[in-house]
């Protein structure tokens, strides 16, 4: 208490309904407080209160306004919260600004020609409400979200198909083409432009904080907490990074070349480690800009009000990871390049019409060579957007690139060669 004394029946009496209860209950707190409260908390507590009752009293200067009715009229009278003629108001006024700092009340300032009055609304009680979802923009996360469930289900649905190609080849595939599976199938089954928009989402998502609302106490306060991400999140959302690894590398390849294969697989494991290191040591941090300003929008009817700025992304960080990608891309296509000045190309790689830029570079043909014609196993031509399916001796095949179906008879493809390998008599040959 600052008083250091209290005289509760004065006190009591400011109190109109019933005065004695209040006086019975003063008496029992003040004495409570003396007898359990040590003497070095009880001054910390009242030079902490005379700060706060300088602030109110001298510096915002807080009244309380009335209309009084007199002989001459009506009037309005103020007087200070904790005016000194006042004394035994002060515990009430400290019960009216407990409430101001639990939100129930507010203080509003009238500033006019003549002067300014500051006086404490009447209390109000919380009212919790849900959110209009017409005032929260969300069209571009919704729109985001089902791009990424329709990239993800594509994705699975292709993984199936190859799947039950395996199964029915009985695995007489080249599995290492099945590495290459993210890289060939998003050019191939959703496309760049999807792809491009995935990269960019994991990219917001890298350059954003997470910020919390905490209540705690009650809610007698509220404020906003940096939630940090876990580490696995953090691994995950550099390594969705790589799918602008690969639209880079799908629209150089037409300049790299023979180089494509060697620095595309560089490049895929820096991108995703450099993009994990930077999340971890300087993940993206939240701004909040305090600067309080309203406007009348109608006269005696609405106030608007802006109470600050919440910047939970950087931009500079989301423009940093797009430079991130093109730089590793480009370093490491020049020591690929510096490793082979002068490069051959290969015979180990693929060259057909049938086949997509990137699957040309990434898939292998060492194993899958006959007479100087290459061919394809069913489930890596799956990937490349060639289903095919053999009736009798007729081979059918739709290619999904273009949108075509082919129906060719076995013998002109030599598939009924009795010295063929089994493995490529179930395979396509990649003749024109």
């Amino acid at each position: 208490m600052v008083l250091p004394t209290v005289n509760a029946a004065s006190i009591a009496q400011r109190e109109r309904f019933d005065p004695r209860s209040s006086e019975n209950m003063i008496e029992q707190t003040y004495a409570f407080i003396k007898a359990f409260s040590e003497r070095n908390e009880v001054l910390q507590l009242q030079e902490q209160a005379k700060l706060a009752k300088n602030d109110v009293q001298n510096i915002l200067n807080v009244s309380l306004l009335q209309y009084i009715y007199g002989p001459s009229g009506y009037s309005l009278r103020g007087v200070n919260y904790f005016d000194a003629t006042e004394p035994e108001f002060e515990l009430f006024a400290w019960l009216i600004m407990f409430d101001w700092v639990q939100g129930l009340r507010e203080v509003v300032s009238f500033e006019g020609d003549l002067g300014k009055l500051t006086s404490m609304s009447t209390s109000t009680t919380f009212i919790q409400v849900a959110v209009n979802p017409m005032e929260i923009p969300l069209n571009i996360a919704y729109y985001m979200r089902w791009l990424l469930q329709y990239i993800t289900w594509v994705m699975l649905g292709v993984a199936c198909l190859v799947c039950l190609y395996i199964i029915g080849l009985r695995g007489q595939i080249e599995a290492s083409n099945m590495t290459s599976f993210s890289r060939v199938t998003a050019l191939v089954w959703i496309g760049r432009p999807l792809i491009f928009l995935r990269a960019l989402s994991a990219i917001s998502l890298l350059a954003t904080s997470t910020l919390q609302l905490t209540r705690p106490y009650k809610g007698l306060v509220t404020y906003f907490t940096s939630v940090p991400r876990p580490w696995y999140i953090v691994v995950l959302a550099a390594g969705e990074l790589n799918w602008m690894v690969y639209i880079i590398n799908d629209v150089l390849s037409l300049i790299t070349h023979q180089c494509t294969q060697g620095y595309s697989i560089k490049s895929f494991i820096l991108v995703w480690i450099a993009s994990a290191v930077w999340a971890f040591a300087a993940p993206p941090t939240r701004s909040i800009t305090i600067d309080r300003a309203c406007t009348v929008a109608q006269v005696d009817y609405q106030v608007v009000c802006n109470a600050g700025t919440i910047a939970i992304g950087s931009v500079t960080q989301f423009y940093g990871l797009l430079g991130l990608v093109a730089g590793c891309c480009a370093v490491c296509y020049a020591v690929e390049r510096c490793r082979h000045e002068k490069p051959k190309y290969s015979s180990g790689f693929m060259s057909s019409n049938f086949l997509y830029a990137a699957a040309k570079h990434q898939f292998r043909t060492d194993k899958w060579e006959y007479h100087n014609i290459q061919y394809l196993d069913k489930a890596s031509a799956v990937l490349t957007g060639i289903l095919s399916y053999r009736i009798r001796n007729e081979l059918y095949i739709f290619d999904i690139k273009t949108w075509r179906m082919y129906a060719i008879p076995t013998d002109q493809l030599g598939l009924d060669d009795p010295y063929l390998p089994e493995h490529l008599a179930k395979a396509i040959p990649l003749v024109e």
